[in-house]
């Protein structure tokens, strides 16, 4: 392997200048966390409920719910509007 030979202060300084960007290219931010805003989970309606796990509130039952699970649960239609109506306040 041929020896290199740094004579000149400019090469030295080009030496220098190239290991720190290469160095300061490394300096990842992977290990730290994503903002809140972008975080799996984190768009959670004002009662609380997760809605991209699919949870929505319901006032019959004062919790977060899957719709589908209470539409098989108590027997009515898995959509939107009978979701609706079962989880009005009566």
């Amino acid at each position: 392997m041929p020896q290199i030979t740094l004579n000149k202060p400019s090469q030295k300084m080009f030496l220098f200048v190239a290991a720190m960007a290469v160095l300061m290219g490394c300096n990842s931010t992977a290990d730290q966390p994503a903002p809140k805003e972008s975080m799996v989970g984190a768009d959670r309606t004002e009662q609380g409920c997760i809605a991209s796990a699919g949870y929505a509130w319901c006032d019959k039952l004062q919790r977060c719910v899957r719709p589908w699970e209470v539409a098989d649960r108590e027997g009515f239609d898995n959509t939107e509007q009978a979701f609706n109506q079962f989880c009005s306040k009566e």
